[in-house]
């Protein structure tokens, strides 16, 4: 499990909620909410690192990334702020994977699906909906699908792909239950 737990990090869930409620676009609203300077390898290797371990050790991704530690705080000040990057990219990911899907039911389809093949974009997402604000999260899924009643399927599914070792390859198990829950939204 991951310990997304620091005020900064509510700050910026603070905000992303402030924000979505004044109308202000999702993706916008996402990068207003993780306003770091990003950097490539250090997103690869955290991604990497939450699909493997479920969290991330900032000596451990510097070395990963090619990076002095210095020069890695300089663009992630701690490691919530990676973490929350990687949630921003798996929900634009969610966002572009359901973009030309008709119905609730598709687009929970190819969110949901998005998840289970990009396991560290949801153990990034996971946490941020159960430890942060689960209101977060179901407003993005509520503009994603348009129905409020998936987030808590999204919030299920987001921890069985974010969890290492609990597929263990078998993946076509979820893919099968994303499908049951899906034909209930018709």
């Amino acid at each position: 499990m991951l310990s997304i737990s620091s005020d900064e990090f509510a700050a910026d869930a603070d905000r992303f909620v402030d924000d979505l409620n004044q109308g202000v676009p999702i993706a916008v609203a996402l990068e207003a909410a993780n306003d770091v300077n990003h950097h490539p390898a250090v997103v690869e290797c955290g991604t990497r690192m939450l699909r493997e371990t479920g969290s991330v050790d900032m000596k451990q991704l510097a070395q990963d990334a090619g990076l002095s530690r210095a020069s890695l705080y300089r663009y992630y000040p701690d490691k919530s702020k990676v973490e929350a990057e990687v949630a921003r990219i798996g929900i634009e990911g969610m966002m572009a994977a359901s973009r030309h899907a008709r119905g609730v039911a598709d687009k929970f389809r190819c969110s949901a699906r998005y998840l289970v093949a990009n396991p560290g974009e949801a153990a990034a997402i996971f946490p941020f909906a159960a430890m942060v604000s689960v209101s977060v999260l179901g407003a993005v899924v509520e503009t994603i699908t348009g129905d409020e009643t998936c987030s808590p399927l999204i919030v299920g599914i987001a921890a069985m792909a974010a969890t290492p070792g609990r597929l263990d390859g078998d993946e076509a198990v979820l893919l099968r239950y994303i499908d049951e829950c899906a034909d209930t939204l018709r």
